[in-house]
């Protein structure tokens, strides 16, 4: 799988094609922290079903990339994520906040923990399809 830091990666790539008018390092002290720490939240945001697999299962792995890693669980996500998302604009907001988090399950499909053998999959189609995997790796 990849690493929390692959996923917060995919989050500062949104937060500065989102946030145009932070141009440097000081901008982004100054006016960007909170809207940063936000897309470095979401593209993280499926994998907190481990989380919540500790908790209930007392195993991380219980109920991980199951439905929290599905595009239904992504739109569900972004609708509540919206409304409180710090950008002007609705549906830029709903857009932006879906692509972060559905990036987190793109790039988990696209995971293999051997490199000739395809992609491990999700479960993006959840609760219509259990598995899909993308059919080349790359990470």
């Amino acid at each position: 799988m990849p690493s929390p830091v692959a996923h917060s990666l995919v989050g500062v790539g949104g937060f500065l094609i989102a946030a145009p008018n932070v141009t440097s390092f000081e901008d982004l002290i100054h006016k960007g922290q909170t809207r940063l720490l936000f897309f470095l939240f979401l593209p993280n945001l499926p994998d907190f079903d481990m989380i919540v697999g500790l908790r209930v299962q007392g195993n991380v792995h219980a109920c991980h990339t199951q439905f929290s890693h599905s595009l239904l669980a992504a739109f569900l996500m972004a609708s509540g994520f919206a409304f409180i998302c710090p950008l002007n604009n609705f549906k830029k907001r709903y857009l932006t906040i879906v692509l972060m988090i559905i990036f987190h399950d793109l790039i988990d499909s696209f995971a293999s923990s051997d490199l000739s053998h395809p992609g491990i999959g999700m479960q993006l189609l959840n609760p219509w399809k259990k598995h899909s995997a993308a059919p080349i790796p790359l990470f």
